[in-house]
């Protein structure tokens, strides 16, 4: 994944590649627009978002999954225990942050070929 980063309100592949590994667990999932509050979405660059979508789809996410999403990323999964009790909640950020990786030989990344394929 961290060769492939997506920055904020753009991780179509991210989001593609979280589901499927979710999708064959016993999870119920929720995506995209249906787990997000537009009035607390920040920053959002409608460009960045369709010049992503498009590289996404270039690179195998399904048109199907794009339109779920309404252009809007990321993934809720839910396990219902059916058992009363307290709740666990995890949560994980998915965005990278928009900034150009080193090419420092000795940079983990450089040294273990995951270096990011996209600039900045």
């Amino acid at each position: 994944m961290h060769t492939y980063p997506e920055t904020a309100w753009t991780e179509f592949q991210t989001t593609w590649y979280i589901y499927q590994q979710l999708m064959t667990l016993p999870f119920k999932l929720r995506l995209g627009k249906e787990i997000l509050n537009e009035a607390f979405v920040l920053n959002r660059d409608e460009e960045e978002v369709k010049s992503s979508t498009k590289r996404a789809l270039n690179n195998g996410v399904p048109k199907e999954f794009i339109h779920i999403l309404d252009e809007f990323t990321g993934v809720m999964a839910t396990f219902e225990t059916h058992k009363s009790g307290p709740t666990f909640v995890l949560r994980f950020d998915i965005d990278a942050l928009p900034i150009q990786e080193t090419e420092d030989a000795q940079h983990l990344p450089n040294l273990l070929g995951f270096r990011s394929r996209h600039d900045n």
